[in-house]
């Protein structure tokens, strides 16, 4: 399963690895939990990590919405036999308009995300 999404399954389990070996303590544990609490942040829900202002500048192409949008919906595929009700997609981004475009092309999903740490990302 992990070969679908995942190029190199091999980095996604050393991605578990290190989780587990970098595991929050539980003063940080109780930071996290609030955060995700104070933004929406409930299971199921796919993330998707969209970089607009240095990524394009220096090393990258632009990839449209619709390209990551692709992925979450073909996750909410594989769920189709477990019932959900309401798809969820948490944005990591630097570009506060990315949010706006996916809750506007995209309804019928919870778009989540963190303006403050958006915003943040965009002054440096």
């Amino acid at each position: 399963v992990v070969g679908r999404f995942h190029r190199v399954p091999g980095l996604w389990y050393l991605g578990q690895i290190v989780r587990y070996l970098l595991r929050p303590n539980s003063e940080t544990q109780k930071i996290i939990d609030d955060l995700k609490a104070s933004i929406g942040f409930v299971k199921p829900i796919v993330g998707i990590h969209v970089r607009r202002t240095d990524k394009l500048v220096i090393e990258a192409k632009l990839h449209r919405v619709e390209e990551y949008m692709d992925f979450v919906k073909d996750y909410y595929r594989t769920l189709e036999t477990r019932p959900t009700e309401q798809k969820r997609v948490f944005v990591a981004t630097d570009e506060v308009g990315v949010t706006r475009e996916i809750k506007t092309k995209y309804s019928d999903y919870d778009v989540v995300f963190n303006e403050e740490a958006a915003l943040t990302a965009r002054r440096r």
